[in-house]
């Protein structure tokens, strides 16, 4: 659909063309899987509205690249057709095809009834997605912070070059990466698959403010079944516990070596996994250190991040969620910081002393790979 991803991203009028009506596919005229998916959908009687994207680009050039970039923002793929369903993104024509036979779109075959039987429908897409977030949704979960803007510049993970990624990025600005494959590690990561592996496991957790001084020690199980949970406004960030950080390379050694470490790096610099899990709401206030790379594997997670010499102001003890509700709405347009939503399949990543702060916008896995400098041994 395009080259890259810009900074500019207008999902605004994505979301209302989706909510708008029940079945909606973006589509090009050159594209077969795209009559794939109308014929199937015609076939069972299913009313749908059209996104023809050479059209859009025809009529409206100016705007064509915001458009395009607003969906690729809300879906993550760079491909067509791109079907929602009762606003929910169900993937192309081979995921289309796979909901007609377990079918899940029986429930549509009305089209009279479209718009009523949405909310069941997107009942059974839950069912029939329920791992998507990997089994970590908790019950009742509400996201925080997952509608917002996105200022952060955005490029292709295919076609990003070390040499492009030196000159543009490493030492001026942060970048959000997309189309990373990291879904060996995803699998290892899935709840059941981790409680099964590592409940045993001991644990160190941090608390979650700006110098994260208090540290916890329990076994992985008992963090994810008792005290993982969404957070409290009322709860300040060094009241809050959190799995990240001190991860003992040894012992999880045998669980990270199955993450793909960024095919970008720095010169004379080496790279340290830390590995996370936390809970709706949670996140670290702002602060800063060397740079780095973050990738969310389940769940996603909300960045805000301003450069060393433009020091936000917040109380380092307070949690991310209580200056996201009650400072963040107040600040001016020039004061606020640039940020953007990670979903899985994206890397962030930020140069030295950028300040930066997370929101987890639900329950959410994620690792980071710290850069650091390495300085060569002088010999006598």
């Amino acid at each position: 659909m395009g080259n890259s991803v810009s900074t500019k991203v207008n999902d605004a009028e994505i979301r209302k063309e989706v909510a708008a009506d029940p079945v909606v596919v973006y589509s090009k005229k050159a594209c077969g899987y795209c009559k794939m998916a109308k014929t199937l959908l015609a076939e069972e009687k299913i009313e749908y509205t059209e996104k023809d994207l050479d059209v859009v680009h025809r009529e409206r050039p100016d705007e064509y690249q915001q458009y395009v970039n607003g969906l690729v923002y809300m879906t993550k793929q760079t491909t067509v057709p791109q079907i929602f369903i009762c606003g929910k993104f169900i993937g192309g024509y081979t995921e289309l095809n796979q909901l007609k036979e377990a079918r899940k779109l029986l429930e549509m075959s009305a089209p009279m009834l479209v718009r009523r039987l949405c909310p069941l429908f997107a009942l059974a897409l839950v069912v029939f997605g329920d791992d998507t977030n990997g089994g970590w949704r908790m019950k009742g979960e509400k996201r925080v912070g997952y509608e917002g803007p996105c200022n952060v510049r955005r490029v292709d993970g295919r076609k990003l070059t070390e040499s492009d990624f030196l000159e543009r990025f490493a030492y001026k600005e942060p970048v959000i990466i997309y189309n990373v494959n990291n879904e060996a590690f995803q699998h290892k990561c899935r709840k059941a698959e981790m409680l099964k592996e590592w409940s045993s496991k001991p644990v160190v957790l941090n608390s979650a403010n700006t110098y994260s001084y208090r540290r916890v020690e329990s076994t992985f199980g008992d963090y994810v079944n008792d005290l993982l949970r969404p957070q409290d406004l009322d709860t300040l960030g060094n009241e809050t516990l959190y799995l990240f950080g001190d991860i003992d390379q040894d012992l999880w050694g045998p669980l990270l070596n199955h993450y793909s470490l960024p095919k970008w790096s720095l010169p004379r610099h080496e790279p340290a996994l830390s590995f996370g899990i936390a809970g709706a709401g949670t996140g670290v206030p702002f602060h800063f250190h060397g740079p780095g790379f973050a990738e969310v594997i389940f769940g996603s997670k909300r960045w805000f991040l301003q450069p060393y010499e433009n020091r936000p102001a917040f109380n380092p003890d307070k949690s991310t969620l209580g200056w996201y509700v009650h400072d963040y709405p107040k600040l001016a347009d020039r004061e606020r910081p640039i940020e953007c939503l990670m979903k899985p399949g994206e890397l962030i990543y930020f140069p030295d002393k950028w300040w930066h702060a997370t929101l987890n916008t639900e329950t959410s896995i994620f690792i980071s790979t710290f850069l650091s400098e390495t300085f060569a041994k002088s010999e006598l």
